[in-house]
């Protein structure tokens, strides 16, 4: 039997933080540590980002200049460092890490100093993990690597291609041909962002020729092309030009021998310092990890007129002509956790269900919110008993993050909040613990 305990909450006094420069997006966790010495380039400690999800727990994982963390978030409240592998070469001249996974391994390489293919066995998390390749013979530097997990190969930057068919024992099965900055690929069609050049996009499905089967090399406010994704139906492709005020091109490529460009976004077109970096498309949304301007979300459901739906400025200092702030971004968790990693202020764990617009569709039958309108209080009711630490935040109508405070509950049932602070008005509460997100719309009203 579900203990049935009142637990009254103020957010207008105790317990309560005050909000970063942010738009519907509540921070969950930040982790840096002070210790690890940072590039003497940009002064960057961290570097790229991935997630995965093993045995139902969540975890991310970050690259710094020392090497690998990796962290168990599936309590975003109670987050627990779990593991460190060292990089092959660290210090202050390493700047870019890159991973991805496959069959429950991470693989992981370095673009600068004598440094190796990193293969890491993740079965023995939340516990430890196991480096069980590591070796130059293959691939010592790397800028980016990406798996196309239908056919188990892993593509390298420099155009080479190894079948995964043994994970733990890469083979060099094939050569794209061509250098590419960035990749996406997706059953054996590849996105290649070639710098100055552009973009093309190879068919590789026979792994012994590689086909060109489009390009785009002269479009609207062009630069250095950097990286880009595909969303999941296969008809939009988004990059980005990583240059200071350059836009992202959002691109129709229904038909990859006539791409065009449908519209262009600038997450700060009054500042020409703004600079997009890396991006991943989940669905209608489209994150992007956007350097001094920290995370920006937009919906691209109309791809011809993206909609900004979020932000957080990860990167609090004023923008410049250098690299600093918003690395990379991982929102692809089961939970709809958003991971980015800032390359001065290290890991964010993210809760983005305002900005996505998710409101009561799982937990509806589990929770109440009651009285709405709410003069001075009102009580959240669940099914499910709370866990410990459950971060409580307050929206206003247009998204605004005004209030937030962690809670130390546990096994309680039932949440009164003093919203007697609180202006009248349309607001949106969101209740957040280790197993649920709850989204609730409220009206605040003085009689």
């Amino acid at each position: 039997m579900i203990r049935l305990v009142t637990l009254f909450v103020s957010l207008t006094l105790c317990g309560s933080i005050a909000a970063q420069n942010s738009l519907n997006i509540s921070l969950l966790y930040n982790w840096m540590d002070t210790t690890i010495i940072p590039s003497t380039a940009y002064n960057n400690t961290y570097n790229e980002i991935w997630g995965v999800k093993l045995n139902n727990r969540e975890y991310a994982i970050i690259g710094a200049t020392d090497g690998t963390h990796f962290f168990d978030i599936t309590n975003p409240l109670a987050v627990d460092t779990v593991a460190f592998v060292a990089g092959a070469d660290d210090g202050t001249n390493i700047v870019h890490r890159d991973y991805h996974d496959y069959n429950g391994y991470l693989y992981a390489v370095c673009d600068e100093g004598p440094s190796t293919l990193q293969i890491i066995d993740l079965s023995f998390l939340p516990d430890s993990v196991m480096v069980v390749y590591d070796d130059d013979t293959l691939i010592d530097r790397s800028h980016n690597i990406f798996i196309d997990s239908a056919s188990a190969r892993l593509y390298n930057a420099d155009g080479r291609i190894f079948s995964l068919a043994d994970p733990v024992n890469p083979i060099l099965i094939g050569n794209l041909g061509s250098y590419c900055h960035d990749m996406f690929i997706r059953n054996d069609t590849v996105f290649c962002n070639k710098g100055t050049d552009g973009l093309f996009i190879y068919d590789m499905s026979n792994i012994s020729s590689s086909q060109l089967i489009g390009s785009l090399t002269i479009y609207p406010d062009q630069d250095y092309n950097h990286s880009g994704w595909l969303s999941d139906d296969g008809t939009v492709y988004v990059f980005a030009d990583e240059k200071h005020g350059m836009d992202l091109k959002v691109c129709d490529v229904s038909n990859l021998a006539n791409i065009t460009v449908l519209s262009q976004i600038n997450a700060n077109s009054s500042d020409t310092s703004a600079i997009p970096h890396n991006l991943i498309i989940d669905g209608d949304f489209l994150f992007v990890s956007y350097y001094y301007d920290g995370l920006q979300i937009y919906n691209i459901s109309n791809p011809a007129n993206p909609v900004k739906v979020g932000y957080y400025d990860t990167y609090s200092l004023s923008n410049f002509k250098s690299y600093k702030g918003a690395w990379g971004v991982y929102p692809l968790l089961p939970s709809g956790l958003v991971l980015v990693s800032d390359m001065q202020t290290g890991l964010y764990v993210f809760d983005v269900s305002v900005a996505l617009g998710v409101e009561e569709a799982t937990f509806e039958s589990s929770t109440s919110i009651y009285p709405n309108p709410a003069v001075d209080k009102l009580t959240i009711k669940s099914k499910e008993t709370l866990s410990k630490n459950t971060l409580i935040s307050v929206y206003d109508g247009l998204g605004k993050l005004l209030r937030q405070a962690v809670v130390p509950v546990s096994g309680l049932s039932e949440l009164s909040i003093d919203v007697s602070g609180l202006s009248d008005g349309f607001y949106v509460i969101g209740i957040t613990d280790s197993h649920q997100s709850i989204v609730h719309k409220i009206i605040k009203t003085s009689n």
